[in-house]
């Protein structure tokens, strides 16, 4: 019991805290919060988000394919600075305080994650431009609302727009983001990674001391760009094909 304590304090809530400090600290509206306020609204974090875990049924279809780690499994590191440095994604349209890589991001609890730098729900988000990530929970509700906002974004952009999207293979029945994303236009770039062949990163990152997992589903990548994005960042197959070693468990 002592050696998980220490481990818990040491490898998990001490980085915890420092993390969601800095976040907390670069939206401004915290400035001159006193610590306890602060340490409230962590705490809030944690239980909303238990909250979301606990009501995952065991035996659903969600919960098999993320392999019980919870509603919203994220991405490698590696695959984010890939992102960054070759996509020039910057904003990710699903992600939490507790496994956000860049500071620009949108989440399911505006109220609870506004103060650690959640722009609100993707679904009210109207870009113009700009490059995004997406890795949305796999809902399959949610993942075909998320297809038909993109493609409402990218028929109304000013500028170069950009999605760079990640959801799983569900073909038994076929999941209907699936032909959605494949069909439209903008669809420049989509390859499948095969299950087993590649990893994520636990959705309890922030209490597990597991992190990596190997995906136990296949995973569909597509890029969509309108005219705009594929001049100002044109993406090639050997950008997908480094995407994909990225992803990779041998990589």
């Amino acid at each position: 019991l002592n050696s998980y304590l220490i481990y818990l304090t040491c490898f998990i809530l001490i980085p915890l805290h420092t993390f969601q400090k800095k976040l907390y600290e670069s939206t401004g509206l915290g400035a001159s919060d006193d610590n306890n306020l602060f340490n409230s609204r962590v705490w809030c974090l944690l239980k909303r988000y238990k909250m979301l875990r606990s009501s995952m049924g065991s035996g659903s279809k969600m919960s098999l394919q993320s392999e019980n780690f919870g509603l919203h499994a994220a991405l490698p590191r590696k695959v984010f600075e890939l992102l960054h440095r070759v996509f020039r994604v910057t904003f990710e349209c699903f992600a939490s305080p507790f496994n956000c890589y860049f500071r620009q991001y949108c989440s399911a609890f505006p109220d609870t994650d506004c103060y650690f730098g959640s722009r609100g729900s993707f679904f009210e988000l109207q870009p113009k431009r700009g490059s995004f990530q997406a890795n949305p929970p796999f809902s399959e509700e949610i993942m075909l609302a998320m297809a038909n906002h993109m493609i409402a974004l990218l028929d109304h952009a000013l500028g170069p727009l950009m999605f760079v999207i990640f959801i799983p293979d569900w073909r038994e029945p076929l999941t209907p983001a699936i032909p959605a994303l494949q069909n439209t236009p903008y669809c420049t770039h989509n390859i499948l990674l095969e299950s087993g062949n590649h990893q994520y990163i636990t959705g309890n990152q922030h209490i597990h001391s597991l992190t990596h997992y190997n995906a136990v589903h296949g995973t569909q990548v597509f890029v969509l760009q309108n005219e705009a994005a594929a001049e100002e960042w044109p993406i090639s197959d050997e950008d997908m094909d480094r995407l994909r070693d990225a992803m990779s468990t041998n990589f």
